[in-house]
C-alpha cells in the first residue's frame, strides 16, 4: 500500500471510535501530526495521565456507546475518514460472554455502518479485524489466502464484521479497507489490567524484577508489531484508493518463540 499520508491528512475530518485506548490513542497522535481535525468516540474517558494530556486536549471527544443510534450519526457525519477500531477487546472473555460480545462487537459496528450509509455514505472507513480469524495455522507464513477457522466468538464477530465493512461497500459505496492485525504491543497499552497484550506483560514484569512465566515448552510462536508499524498501515490504508474493497495482513513478519 502506497500514499503520501503527509498531504492528504491535513486538514482532513477524521474519526477515530474506540480513540481512547491503546491503539486508537497511538493513532490519533500520529493523525495529529499530519495536520488532522480528529474527532474521538469512546465509551469512557481514561484518567488523568500527563503522558496522555497533549494528545487528548487536542482532539474533539464525544463519549458515548457505539451502540447509541443518535450520537453515533452526529458524529460520523461530514467525516472524511473513519478509523474503526472500537469494540470489545478479548477471545476467552468473549466465550464467556458470547451475547454481550455479540451486542458490542456486531451490534455496535452496523449501527456505525448503518450511520454512515444514512449520512456519509462516500466516506473511508478502516477496520482493523485480527489474525485470529485464521484459527491454528496449516502452513507459515499466513497470507491472506489461508483457510479462514475462527476458534473463539471474538474471531467469528471479527470475521463477521470484516464482511459487514465490505458489504456496505459493495452496496452503499462506503469505501472499506480491512486490516487483520497481529499482536500489537507499545506505548500506552494496558498491562496488569488485561489478560492479553503479552508483550507489555512480559516487559513491565522484567521491568519490576518479577519473574515471567510460560505455559508449555515454550516454543508457541508469535508475530508482534510495534504500535508505530501499525499506526502507518492504518493511515496509509485511509488514504490509499488501491486499498479499498481490500484484506491485508499486517504484521512484522520476523517470527518469536
Amino acid at each position: 500500500m502506497n500514499g503520501d499520508t503527509a498531504w492528504f491528512y491535513k486538514r482532513k475530518k477524521v474519526l477515530v471510535t474506540g480513540g481512547l485506548g491503546f491503539i486508537g490513542l497511538n493513532t490519533c497522535s500520529r493523525l495529529l501530526e499530519l495536520g488532522a481535525e480528529v474527532t474521538v468516540l469512546d465509551n469512557f474517558m481514561p484518567p488523568a495521565d500527563k503522558m496522555l494530556d497533549g494528545v487528548r486536549s487536542r482532539l474533539k471527544i464525544a463519549i458515548a456507546d457505539m451502540r447509541d443510534e443518535e450520537k453515533v450519526e452526529r458524529v460520523v457525519r461530514e467525516q472524511e475518514v473513519i478509523f474503526n477500531l472500537a469494540g470489545k477487546s478479548g477471545a476467552a472473555d468473549s466465550n464467556k460472554a458470547p451475547l454481550n460480545d455479540l451486542d458490542i462487537n456486531c451490534r455496535g459496528h452496523l449501527t456505525i455502518l448503518e450511520s454512515c450509509r444514512r449520512f456519509n455514505p462516500r466516506v473511508t472507513i478502516v477496520f482493523p479485524s485480527s489474525r485470529l480469524v485464521y484459527g491454528k495455522p496449516q502452513y507459515l507464513p499466513v497470507d491472506e489466502r489461508h483457510p479462514l477457522a475462527p476458534e473463539s466468538i471474538y474471531a467469528a464477530h471479527k470475521l463477521a464484521v470484516e464482511n459487514y465493512h465490505l458489504i456496505y461497500g459493495r452496496l452503499y459505496g462506503i469505501h472499506a479497507t480491512v486490516l487483520r492485525i497481529s499482536n500489537p504491543y507499545g506505548p500506552l497499552q494496558a498491562g496488569d489490567a488485561r489478560a492479553y497484550g503479552i508483550a507489555n506483560r512480559f516487559i513491565q514484569a522484567a521491568v519490576r524484577g518479577e519473574k515471567i512465566t510460560l505455559f508449555g515448552q515454550g516454543e508457541q510462536c508469535r508475530d508482534y508489531l510495534y504500535i508505530d508499524d501499525l499506526v502507518e498501515a492504518l493511515v496509509k490504508a485511509g488514504c490509499t484508493e488501491a486499498a479499498r474493497g481490500r484484506i491485508y495482513n499486517i504484521g512484522d513478519s520476523a517470527t518469536v518463540t
